[in-house]
């Protein structure tokens, strides 16, 4: 009797087995660079290279995407930006974020390149994140008188706006499943939780206990930036923590609230962490966070009226707590809403920091306008507005207004123009109408967490009025990172979602892998 032929399938390699072939790809990278450029860059490289090596050798776990976003979250949440950095002297801001970003990403678009089980997905805010991108690429071209002017500047500013993107696909490609969304959550709360622990020990104390990584070997301590900004507020200590100034900080705590709101929805152990961030935020005694908690209150209204309302008699007892638990701070915070004088006069009058020449923000708009006018439909090229703390006139080299504008929608006008500000309007408000329609037809678990994921965003949205936004990393990323997961969850009660949009080359496959064998990578 003849028997059929036994069918040969490919083997496949465990999951980790392609993290590891690009993992040590992009450790072959770094070395070879490093030898190339010589002196730090390759004293950098070589260790870079030896570190991936190891990893992929050695440590299964950490090859798993979930580690390392993990990794890089912690390094945003506990690492001050602009204050702590590699004790090693590179052309560039050698920044733990950037680097480890960098590799990050490196790892991520080399398995792009081998493993066809990865692939970058669709996402429901493809089209107005494309036109942001387009409108700086075009504020670029239709301007090279400014950016050769300001080149070092544009193009860290560049690279760092290209950093909060690839975080958006990094995220939204390699994690497809509500348990993951969850697990990412909860790992962002918990996070934000400690850093605003932190900043109450901070308020306690007056020592903030993120300068000790200035002592770990191989980091080292750069300017604090405590030291430009004001520390207090009608005599009380505005917290710094982790972050580079104490609106940014509050503007974190309220962005990651609403996210903690919805866990304690589930359980009520969360409520620990939802009164550490609105006390973390009423410590930095600054009026944003207060502006954008309002926001998320609104937004909960709205979406989820019901339960909302049931929680309307705990605000008085909020409020309590909050003057209880840090005294000396309520007070000063109302008072910054009811200046002497009025808060018109206050934000229309001139305010010299440091020879700065900054105003009100009121004061700003008139100049602003001015140059906006110019050049209406792209801009002035993003980086190129420049604020030098050490001129006393308040006007860039080239004759635009250089006072420092705590508002980014009016900072982006002057960037990116309109075009760039109607793509971040389409961003906002696409995300806010999608999240809210699952929110209104849902009024369980998946409702809640669609209105949590659109309090974040309108609450980001607007806090964008009151400070310069996208010059703080640490809260910007965070936007970007909640973001992404929100555009995950999406996905997820999408049963006709595409899943590929891009698929890896043949040709990189098929260099990438033996014959037999098939990479497969995941997402865990």
């Amino acid at each position: 009797m003849n028997s059929a032929p036994t069918e040969l399938r490919p083997r496949e390699l465990p999951s980790h087995e392609g993290a590891r072939l690009a993992v040590f790809a992009a450790a072959a990278a770094a070395a070879t660079a490093g030898a190339l450029a010589g002196g730090n860059l390759g004293f950098l490289g070589a260790v870079v290279g030896i570190g991936l090596a190891g990893s992929a050798l050695f440590g299964a776990k950490l090859l798993e995407w979930r580690t390392l976003i993990l990794v890089v979250l912690a390094i945003v949440l506990f690492v001050p930006s602009r204050r702590i950095v590699l004790a090693v002297q590179l052309p560039f801001d050698p920044e733990p974020y950037r680097v480890l970003v960098a590799t990050v990403f490196v790892v991520w678009l080399v398995a792009l390149l081998v493993d066809p089980a990865l692939r970058l997905r669709h996402t429901p805010f493809d089209w107005p994140i494309g036109v942001f991108f387009a409108a700086i690429l075009l504020s670029e071209v239709t301007n090279p008188g400014l950016i050769n002017l300001y080149g070092q500047h544009v193009v860290k500013s560049l690279s760092l706006i290209l950093s909060f993107l690839l975080l958006y696909y990094f995220v939204t490609s390699v994690f497809t499943t509500r348990g993951e969304v969850e697990f990412l959550v909860k790992a962002l709360v918990a996070g934000s939780t400690v850093v605003a622990t932190a900043a109450l020990v901070e308020r306690a104390t007056g020592f903030n206990v993120f300068s000790l990584e200035s002592h770990v070997p191989g980091l080292a301590f750069v300017a604090d930036v405590s030291q430009s900004v004001a520390t207090e507020r009608d005599g009380a200590v505005r917290v710094l923590a982790s972050a580079e100034h104490p609106i940014a900080l509050g503007a974190l705590f309220a962005l990651v609230t609403p996210l903690s709101i919805y866990l304690g929805s589930r359980r009520r152990i969360w409520l620990m962490s939802t009164a550490a961030l609105v006390l973390g935020a009423a410590a930095t005694v600054s009026r944003t966070p207060v502006l954008m908690m309002a926001a998320v209150a609104v937004v909960f209204l709205l979406l989820q009226r019901g339960p909302t309302m049931r929680l309307l008699p705990l605000v008085p007892v909020a409020v309590a707590f909050v003057y209880l638990a840090a005294p000396n701070v309520v007070e000063p915070t109302v008072s910054a809403f009811f200046p002497s004088g009025g808060l018109l006069a206050e934000q229309s009058t001139n305010v010299n920091e440091g020879g700065s020449g900054t105003a009100g923000r009121l004061a700003d708009l008139r100049p602003a306008l001015a140059d906006i006018e110019k050049r209406p439909f792209f801009g002035f090229g993003y980086g190129t507005r420049v604020i030098d703390t050490n001129q006393s006139a308040g006007y860039l080299p080239d004759g635009r207004y250089g006072g420092v504008l705590d508002d980014q929608w009016l900072g982006s006008l002057l960037d990116v123009g309109i075009v760039g500000v109607l793509a971040l309007v389409w961003l906002f408000v696409s995300a806010y109408r999608r999240l809210s329609h699952v929110s209104r037809a849902d009024g369980g678990a998946e409702g809640w967490l669609a209105a949590a994921f659109a309090g974040s965003t309108v609450s980001f949205a607007f806090g964008m009025f009151f400070f310069d936004t996208f010059a703080f990393t640490q809260v910007t990323i965070i936007f970007f990172f909640v973001l992404a997961l929100a555009a995950v969850f999406l996905r997820t009660l999408d049963p006709d979602a595409k899943p590929v949009v891009v698929a890896p080359p043949t040709w990189a496959a098929r260099l990438a892998r033996p014959r037999r064998y098939a990479l497969s990578l995941r997402p865990r």
